[in-house]
């Protein structure tokens, strides 16, 4: 898995986007030869050891989580369907409106890579196209990641 490419939402700078780009960027997660749960499967285990919380949940009366956070960053990765992926921005900044986060990012897979995997499947040339309408009057500092 690599950066292909990203795009900010409410954000100039962004001081920890060599972690990201360390945690993307890396060979052993094949989304070529994998099904997605195999690679999320590779993503949580080295996210783990490095110190990130997994399943952070949103509010204490409910399962609702967003999968990633180290200190204010949250880490979301999509690899499923479309309606998820927008979902996850609906978590996103639910966590960033309630101060349990003040970055995001999340993770979509490039338009050639999931068109191998079915239909219907949230990409990031999709959505970064149509996070510029969703996010138009939201502030959660996001960065949308292109993987391939």
């Amino acid at each position: 898995m690599k950066i292909f490419n990203h795009k900010k939402f409410n954000l100039s700078e962004f001081q920890y986007m060599d972690t990201i780009q360390d945690i993307v960027n890396d060979s052993s997660i094949d989304l070529i030869n994998k099904r997605p749960w195999q690679c999320k499967e590779l993503i949580k285990n080295k996210l783990i050891i490095d110190g990130w919380e997994h399943k952070i949940k949103i509010h204490p009366e409910s399962n609702i989580s967003i999968q990633y956070r180290k200190s204010t960053v949250a880490l979301q990765f999509q690899f499923g369907n479309v309606a998820w992926g927008f979902y996850d921005i609906i978590k996103l900044q639910t966590a960033f409106n309630k101060g349990i986060i003040e970055y995001a990012v999340l993770v979509a897979a490039t338009k050639d890579v999931t068109n191998l995997w079915g239909s219907n499947i949230f990409n990031y040339e999709r959505a970064e196209k149509e996070l510029d309408i969703h996010l138009e009057q939201s502030k959660i500092p996001l960065i949308l990641i292109g993987v391939i």
